[in-house]
């Protein structure tokens, strides 16, 4: 095994293509089109622009691939690159396993699409395949690591598998409770995993800002601040889940959005103006958007306009799940390359694009607005592509491993 200052070990004897040296390139050069090809799609869709008759259940089809198609590539290639980083002896997921790992995406990919013409069995089996592999693959340094730092992270990512497993099985008619249901829980738990993700992120990365400028102050994302947001998003989904038309969950909800905004006192360090960065202006844009979706789901509810709570969710799927995404595909790609992180303006660029796309989705309810809104997603993951591929393809620039 090879020493690495920044991963700690790795293959000595193995020389993969450098697309299968880190679970991150592979997804992260693929992902951008299959973002692309997802939203455009479900935008001309669902905008009546074009009608295409692959499955009965087309609304089904675009949550459940935002969640669990792109949403479980993004879970493969965060954990896959961090558990090496949380854990300094283990080994990174590289070259003919990461292959078969990606292989299992593809095929849950074409299986789905076309769920209603193959063995739904077979179907639940692929999809539901990839997250268990994964999670059996880095299960074990978790329970070897006594002080269970990153255990939460494990935790939420084996239920969304479960959820998925339950959403198969409702599926199916084994449940009662309806699909939908089992997708909406899903996006409550994506929340809190983002969050956990978040913490970690705005810990590594606004430190090393502060370090660059010589600035002699710690950034302590404060985990009581987190711990009390994560509460209130899984009391408001669990309640959601069982009670989806109850008024209180409009207190519930607002509370989400009040716990979330409390995040924001971490960023007001004294002697040092956090706010002059675009990293750290979309690191707090994805907490606003968190703040802003809570809020108008609970005013939803309180002015019993719960026919708008699709639009609201917006909020959370385009922009905090959008957004995170691209924010820290570009954070892995300078920082597991070797690079100085830099999140210049055309990085900027693309987090406006999506911020603006939500916003549209969410206000504007008229065909030409979603593809708008859908076109400028879109876009912000074709310019992560044109500006960060060589990144992916090259090998790192400190010339160690991965």
């Amino acid at each position: 095994m090879q020493k690495n200052e920044h991963y700690g070990v790795y293959p000595k004897n193995i020389k993969p293509p450098i697309y299968l040296a880190y679970a991150f390139r592979l997804f992260f050069l693929v992902l951008p089109f299959y973002i692309v090809l997802n939203t455009l799609l479900w935008a001309l869709i669902f905008s009546s622009f074009i009608k295409i008759s692959f499955t009965n259940d087309i609304l089904t089809w675009h949550i459940y691939e935002f969640l669990y198609g792109i949403g479980s590539a993004g879970i493969c290639a965060f954990i896959l690159t961090a558990v090496p980083e949380f854990f300094k002896n283990e080994m990174p997921i590289i070259n003919k396993k990461l292959l078969f790992l990606f292989f299992i995406w593809i095929l849950g990919r074409i299986s789905f699409w076309f769920i209603d013409f193959i063995n739904i069995y077979m179907v639940a089996f692929i999809n539901c395949f990839l997250l268990f592999y994964t999670i059996f693959l880095i299960i074990k340094p978790f329970f070897k690591d006594k002080k269970h730092k990153h255990t939460s992270i494990l935790i939420s990512i084996s239920i969304i598998f479960l959820l998925q497993i339950c959403f198969f099985a409702s599926y199916l008619g084994f449940i009662q409770a309806t699909p939908m249901s089992f997708l909406k829980l899903t996006l409550g738990f994506y929340m809190i995993l983002i969050l956990l993700v978040l913490r970690r992120v705005n810990m590594e990365t606004i430190n090393k800002l502060l370090e660059e400028k010589n600035i002699n102050k710690i950034f302590l994302a404060k985990a009581f601040r987190y711990n009390i947001a994560i509460f209130s998003i899984l009391l408001y989904s669990i309640c959601a889940f069982f009670y989806p038309n109850n008024s209180f969950l409009a207190w519930l909800a607002f509370a989400c959005c009040f716990s979330v905004l409390g995040i924001l006192n971490d960023y007001f360090i004294k002697e040092a103006s956090l706010f002059k960065s675009y990293l750290v202006i979309t690191l707090l844009s994805i907490i606003l958007l968190l703040v802003f979706g809570y809020f108008f789901i609970g005013y939803s509810y309180v002015t019993i306009q719960t026919n708008k709570l699709s639009a609201y969710n917006h909020f959370l799927t385009i922009g905090v799940f959008g957004l995170t995404f691209y924010l820290v595909m570009i954070v892995v790609s300078y920082v597991h390359t070797g690079r100085k992180l830099i999140f210049e303006h055309k990085a900027f660029i693309g987090a406006v694009f999506i911020i603006v796309a939500t916003v549209l989705r969410v206000f504007y309810q008229n065909n030409i607005s979603y593809l708008i809104s859908a076109s400028l997603f879109s876009l912000a993951f074709i310019f992560y592509f044109i500006f960060y591929k060589s990144y992916l393809l090259e090998k790192r620039v400190d010339n160690l491993p991965g």
